[in-house]
């Protein structure tokens, strides 16, 4: 009440939430009462809720952090207002995302009153939309608060807590050394989360367990706990859907049953997906052990699969149970394959999870035999493959040809005598790209032992296709490996970095390609005259495109990718196996180059765009340069190149140089780190 009783001249010139800031500065200045205080905080909470303008003004006069040096005074208080600015306004949130705001708010978190800490851990949810922040929560020891609440505190707290950990698993910026450090607490945590009989604190503890699970060696992770954790969770999933089933019921193809499978089964599916997940790394051979009832939950679902509304969703069920040794016998004793291939063949529709499952067929010898006994199958999924729009669709009935292939001749037999057929499946190929053109090309190399076919195809189409099938021979090494990987490189795990290396691979591979040999080259003149082991590290190195060329034109030199992911570590190194050249893919902590030794020369190209911290990065940079070495930043935009420059500047590099070797189209800087 600005002017009001008890009010200053100040604080009633101001009025609205200043004033009243203005005032509990003056009632904590002079020593009075804590209730005036807090009752000056509890007005300016009402002045500031819901007014986006209030919350503007209340930023550009640094209340936030203002507000914070009050916190001694009342700290439910100041929380309350904090709250209720940095809901509007996301200026109040950048002014409490330094290091010293965040240490205060921290603070919170260890008060005795279960309120003020609940309310501490919301305004870091709050904060925790920018990327800085998470990183700061992600520390060792800001980490482990978080996961003493998840373990021992109350509900309430313990979801609160759990919301974090899940939006930093999300944003995958928590160090490998942290999990270690805190891995029993977070176990129990976890352990305690999917216990949870609310729904979404399972689906939350079941979110962060699988990104601990690929972060971390299961040996340091799990433990009984936890284990028996996921079997109860897995046993009131099944009871769950057995309910749904009950209450949906079996003749569900009239009225609005249909629409009731989908939304009541939906959620549980997505649950019993990461729980199989989980479950397949944390029991082992004890997964089998805790599925007794699968077999009741999944048949309950097969009615389903004949009715194009919701027949995606009890695809999506049945694929929960992909890691059950015998789950490809159970398709079959109940005809699911013709099912599978009536919902690939469909006009329209989601497809995904029924094609999980002709790839799961196509794997089995069971199934290959009765995929190859079903009249019309094969010529079937070798239309679908020149007709369907959707590249899932194309990919695996690419992929089950080339399976049934593989071990019988009836595929080969079946594009051997129609020539049509393969000249569509030539021009399929030249317009794809990515897996869905290497699946097909796969395919078509099933025909290249065949001469006969040859010399009759190639009499009969234009000299581009015949080329074209040809050169399909040259470049089906990849599949090789997926052959003697069993095809276990076709089920890795999501890449969590694919936005950065689309991103690199968009900005290098556009109309006017970059030109590696030469920036290979010009990289080899900035190496240091005389050294008898020089060293270049190549940050994100996408399809590992110049650390090939690196190692051609300098066989001397040590070369090295980092990575910030495993699936993208483990791409760089077979793309080097398969060149048969000599670089290593190093894995390293998320925007850092821990890992690498130290580099003469370390090159990022086109990934600017992408860098989401970058004095972190520059930093880690600068402390694996030798003595001289230098930094070389290439970028497809002019604007992005100006931005990095800047960066790159204050962090304590000067310019070297500013070459043209790589024409106008890409902007190269050459900076190195003076000695202090």
């Amino acid at each position: 009440r600005p002017g009001g009783a008890g009010g200053s001249p100040r604080a009633a010139e101001d009025g609205g939430a200043l004033g009243e800031l203005l005032r509990a500065e003056e009632l904590a200045e002079a020593g009075a009462k804590a209730s005036d205080i807090r009752q000056a905080l509890k007005t300016m909470k009402a002045s500031l809720e819901g007014d986006l303008g209030a919350c503007a003004a209340f930023a550009r006069a640094r209340g936030p952090q203002r507000l914070l040096r009050l916190s001694q005074e009342d700290n439910a208080g100041v929380l309350g207002a904090l709250l209720a600015a940095c809901h509007e306004s996301s200026d109040c949130r950048q002014l409490l995302s330094g290091a010293a705001e965040m240490s205060q708010v921290a603070a919170f978190l260890r008060d005795r009153r279960v309120a003020v800490i609940a309310a501490g851990m919301d305004l870091l949810s709050l904060l925790a939309r920018g990327r800085p922040v998470r990183l700061w929560l992600a520390r060792g020891e800001h980490l482990g608060t978080l996961v003493s609440i998840l373990e021992t505190a109350s509900a309430s707290l313990h979801k609160r807590a759990l919301r974090l950990l899940e939006e930093l698993a999300r944003s995958s910026c928590v160090p490998r050394r942290a999990l270690q450090e805190h891995a029993a607490a977070l176990a129990h945590g976890l352990a305690r989360a999917i216990s949870s009989s609310e729904p979404e604190v399972r689906a939350a503890g079941l979110n962060v367990l699988t990104h601990v699970l690929r972060r971390l060696p299961v040996e340091e992770f799990a433990s009984d706990e936890l284990a028996s954790a996921l079997q109860g969770l897995l046993d009131l999933e099944f009871t769950h859907l057995s309910d749904v089933h009950t209450q949906v019921g079996n003749d569900g193809r009239q009225g609005g049953h249909w629409y009731s499978f989908k939304t009541l089964t939906g959620p549980v599916t997505k649950r019993l997906n990461m729980a199989f997940e989980a479950a397949g790394s944390v029991l082992n051979s004890g997964v089998e052990a805790a599925l007794e009832s699968w077999r009741d939950t999944a048949a309950a679902s097969l009615p389903f699969l004949q009715c194009s509304q919701v027949n995606s969703n009890a695809f999506f069920l049945l694929a929960s149970f992909y890691q059950v040794p015998d789950f490809d016998e159970f398709l079959l004793l109940h005809g699911c394959d013709r099912d599978v291939v009536d919902c690939i063949c469909a006009p329209d529709g989601e497809k995904k999870w029924a094609a999980a499952l002709l790839r799961r067929l196509a794997y089995s010898p069971k199934g290959r035999e009765r995929l190859l006994g079903q009249p019309g199958t094969l010529k079937t999924l070798a239309r679908m493959i020149c007709s369907s729009s959707q590249d899932v669709v194309v990919q695996v009935c690419a992929l089950s040809l080339v399976i049934l292939g593989q071990s019988n001749r009836a595929v080969v037999e079946l594009l051997k005598n129609d020539v049509d057929l393969v000249q569509e499946l030539v021009r399929e190929m030249c317009d794809r790209t990515g897996r869905t053109k290497t699946l097909v090309r796969g395919l078509l190399a099933l025909l290249l032992q065949e001469e006969d076919f040859l010399d009759k195809y190639l009499s009969k189409v234009p000299e581009h296709e015949a080329a074209a099938l040809l050169n399909s021979a040259t470049q089906s090494m990849w599949w090789d490996t997926v052959q003697e990987t069993g095809g276990a490189i076709l089920d890795k795990p999501a890449d969590p970095m694919a936005f950065i290396v689309d991103a690199k691979m968009k900005a290098a591979y556009g109309e006017k390609p970059l030109q590696w040999d030469k920036l290979a080259q010009y990289v080899g003149t900035l190496l240091p005259s005389g050294s008898e082991s020089p060293c270049v590290v190549d940050v994100c190195a996408a399809d590992g495109a110049l650390c090939e060329q690196l190692r051609a034109k300098l066989p001397s030199c040590g070369v090295y990718a980092a990575e910030w992911s495993r699936v993208s570590s483990d791409r760089v190194q077979d793309a080097a196996q398969r060149a048969g050249q000599n670089f290593t893919a190093v894995l390293c902590d998320y925007e850092t180059l821990d890992c690498v030794p130290r580099a003469d020369i370390v090159t990022m190209v086109c990934l600017w765009e992408s860098v989401e911290d970058p004095i972190q990065l520059l930093e880690s940079v600068a402390s694996k340069l030798q003595p001289g070495g230098k930094l070389c930043l290439v970028e497809a935009s002019k604007d992005k190149a100006a931005d990095a420059v800047l960066w790159v500047e204050r962090s304590g590099f000067t310019e070297f140089s500013h070459p043209n070797a790589l024409g106008p189209k890409f902007h190269m800087r050459v900076f190195h780190r003076l000695e202090s």
